[in-house]
C-alpha cells in the first residue's frame, strides 16, 4: 500500500512538473520552455522553466507564433497589418542605383546604361547611357535615301541620352528618353517596360522595354519607328 502511495506521488510530480510549464513556440520552430511573466507590445517576459531563479528574458513578439500554457490554453500571434507592409517592403528594394549594359534606344544602339530610382512600390528614376549605333541600324537614313531618293551612306553615331522613369508598380516603368546624334539630330522615344531583378543588397537581371521612336530627320520630317531595350543589369 505505501509503495502504491508513492507511485503516486512520483507520477503527480512529474505531472505536476510536465504540465505546469509555459511552452514558447517561435516562428523557426524551437521551443522554450519558460514561465510566462507579462507580454506587452514590444515582447514576452519570461523566466527560464528550468531555472526560474535566474534572470527575466525578453523575446520580441514578431519572433513567436504561439504559447501554450500550463493548463493548456494557447495564445496565437500574428504580425500586426504595419509589421506585414514593412516585411513586404523588406522584400523590395525601391531605392538604388543600376548599371546595365545591352542595347536598344536607352543604351544609345550598343552600350552602358546607368540609372537610379527612388520612392516606394510607386517610384521615380533618372537613366542615362552612352553607346555605338552602327549605320546600318540608323534606320532613318534608309528612310530618307528611299524616300528622296538621295543616296545618303548610312553613318556610325556615338549616341548619349538621357531619360525619366515612373514606376507604377515596383519594377514596372513608363519611360521618356530622349538620344543625341553626332550630327545634331535628336530621338525622342517612349516605352514600357520593366526591370527585372532578383537578390537582396546586391541583384542582378534583365531589361526588357518596347515602345516607339520619334525620329528628327535630316531634312526636317519627322518618322515613327518602333523602339526598344534589352540588356543585362546589376543593382547596388
Amino acid at each position: 500500500m505505501k509503495r502504491a502511495i508513492i507511485l503516486i506521488l512520483i507520477f503527480a510530480g512529474i505531472s505536476n512538473i510536465t504540465f505546469s510549464q509555459d511552452i514558447i513556440l517561435k516562428k523557426d520552430e524551437t521551443e522554450i520552455k519558460a514561465k510566462v511573466l507579462e507580454i506587452t507590445p514590444e515582447g514576452i517576459k519570461y523566466k527560464d522553466f528550468e531555472f526560474q531563479d535566474g534572470p527575466t528574458r525578453t523575446i520580441r513578439i514578431s519572433e513567436v507564433s504561439m504559447i501554450i500554457y500550463q493548463n493548456g490554453r494557447t495564445e496565437k500571434f500574428e504580425l500586426a497589418p504595419k509589421e506585414t507592409e514593412q516585411k513586404e517592403k523588406a522584400k523590395f528594394k525601391a531605392n538604388y542605383f543600376m548599371i546595365g549594359v545591352g542595347a536598344g534606344n536607352g543604351y544609345g544602339g550598343f552600350g552602358l546604361r546607368l540609372q537610379f530610382r527612388v520612392g516606394g512600390v510607386v517610384g521615380f528614376g533618372l537613366h542615362g547611357g552612352i553607346g555605338y549605333t552602327p549605320g546600318i541600324f540608323t534606320r532613318y537614313d534608309v528612310w530618307e535615301t528611299t524616300i528622296y531618293n538621295d543616296p545618303i551612306p548610312p553613318e556610325n553615331y556615338i549616341r548619349p541620352t538621357v531619360g525619366v522613369k515612373f514606376f507604377p508598380f515596383k519594377n514596372l516603368y513608363l519611360n521618356y528618353q530622349m538620344g543625341f546624334h553626332g550630327d545634331g539630330r535628336l530621338t525622342g522615344s517612349a516605352l514600357i517596360g520593366v526591370d527585372a531583378n532578383w537578390g537582396v543588397k546586391i541583384g542582378s537581371g534583365f531589361n526588357i522595354a518596347l515602345g516607339i521612336t520619334f525620329l528628327d530627320t535630316a531634312y526636317g520630317e519627322n518618322g515613327i519607328w518602333p523602339a526598344g531595350d534589352m540588356g543585362f543589369i546589376i543593382r547596388f
